[in-house]
């Protein structure tokens, strides 16, 4: 019997490869914001931070709970503050690429009406692997390089505030993450099932 495919599947496959290619704009356009300045005056970098902050004036009842999160406009940066300012959403952007062509071929043949194949489960594998080792890499590559970014042998950009930029060691434990890594090793091993009832069921046609 010819396999047929759903509406929904070849749905998820058009949105999934839109998505592709948005974010592969997306993060062009982010690198060559931070690498040339693109979309912004050329003479002034900006970056997320975050700093640490105790004297703020709140209402009674409220406490300061963390950093407070902030953008610092470096004029007149240099390459290799930009450069290394382009390094965080460069890892991020990678993950995030890596992880839709791999589920883009995931949907492309349940497009086709065949998800039980073995590329699949390596695919499903993969992801896994993405958010179980890939997030918390790229959330330390990130920490790494704000830091080195805001360190005295780099930052040129006068006096920081009181409290300094926050330089704690990055949160790289995301239960989101872990849950949807989990997640997808489990169906990793349905769809090994499936492939092996699909190599049966062929064998003894």
């Amino acid at each position: 019997m010819d396999p047929i495919p759903s509406r929904a599947a070849r749905a998820a496959y058009v949105v999934v490869t839109v998505l592709f290619w948005i974010t592969v704009v997306a993060a062009a356009a982010v690198v060559a914001h931070r690498l040339f300045g693109l979309l912004q005056d050329s003479s002034v970098l900006s970056v997320p931070a975050s700093v640490s902050v105790e004297d703020v004036g709140l209402p009674d009842r409220f406490e300061i709970a963390g950093a407070l999160p902030v953008t610092v406009d470096l004029v007149e940066p240099s390459l290799e503050q930009r450069a290394i300012a382009t390094v965080p959403p460069l890892a991020w952007s990678v993950l995030t690429l890596a992880g839709l062509w791999l589920l883009r071929g995931v949907t492309r043949s349940a497009a086709t009406g065949e998800p039980f194949r073995p590329s699949n489960v390596r695919r499903l594998r993969w992801l896994g692997a993405i958010f179980l080792v890939g997030v918390p890499l790229a959330a330390i590559v990130d920490g790494i390089f704000t830091n080195l970014l805001f360190s005295s042998d780099v930052w040129t950009g006068g006096p920081l505030p009181a409290g300094g930029i926050d330089t704690g060691f990055p949160v790289v434990i995301s239960g989101p993450a872990i849950l949807a890594a989990v997640s997808l090793l489990a169906l990793a091993e349905v769809f090994a099932y499936g492939a092996r009832l699909r190599e049966d069921v062929d064998a003894t046609i």
